[in-house]
């Protein structure tokens, strides 16, 4: 049954190659951790219209592209930023455990070729919400510090697995989204 259940979690990632792994330095390709982007293969179609349609994507996906779509140069990039709340859940206490949401701010580039979008996590920025503003979370806690507030700790050991899992989760479901947005055809309504 274990067996099973392993094989039945790693179809996903089989079936979709271009995907994001968190790392102390980073989002980077599961399949080369040197490299801060996905490529996301499209065949049979040109720079512009991967470029067109990753625009429609935006358009559609976003409450407000206008304010989300921060610079474009026709056929060949595209960057944007966006913010995502309650990403994950932090627990926080020794005695207690209290639960604290974590959002995430991120800018996002889209570079062009004929067949292929290179996709490109510029920044990523994590806070936990807090009655006096936002509490920054980081990736790495520095060391000879004493703050706890950090996915891995400063021996680097992973502190918070379950919040690694939810941001590779959101960002690859944002790769996943546009590929599938930019190879499948999309079926006028009929009224």
């Amino acid at each position: 049954m274990k067996r099973l259940l392993s094989v039945l979690l790693f179809i996903p990632i089989i079936g979709f190659s271009q995907s994001f792994v968190l790392t102390p330095s980073g989002l980077r390709d599961a399949q080369d951790s040197n490299k801060s982007y996905v490529v996301i293969e499209v065949p049979n179609k040109t720079a512009k219209q991967l470029y067109e349609k990753s625009i429609n994507f935006l358009r559609e996906y976003y409450k407000n592209p206008d304010k989300v779509i921060k610079s474009t140069i026709d056929s060949e990039m595209i960057r944007f930023e966006g913010y995502q709340g309650n990403l994950s859940t932090i627990d926080f206490g020794v005695l207690v455990k209290y639960k604290f949401p974590l959002n995430s701010s991120y800018s996002i580039e889209l570079k062009f070729k004929d067949g292929k979008i290179k996709y490109e996590i510029l920044q990523m920025g994590l806070t936990i919400p807090l009655q006096n503003g936002d509490h920054p979370f980081g990736l790495v806690q520095p060391k000879g510090t004493w703050n706890s507030d950090n996915v891995w700790n400063r021996k680097g050991e992973l502190a918070h697995p379950q919040t690694k899992s939810d941001i590779e989760n959101s960002f690859n479901a944002r790769v996943l989204g546009l590929k599938e947005y930019l190879t499948n055809e999309k079926k006028k309504d009929s009224w």
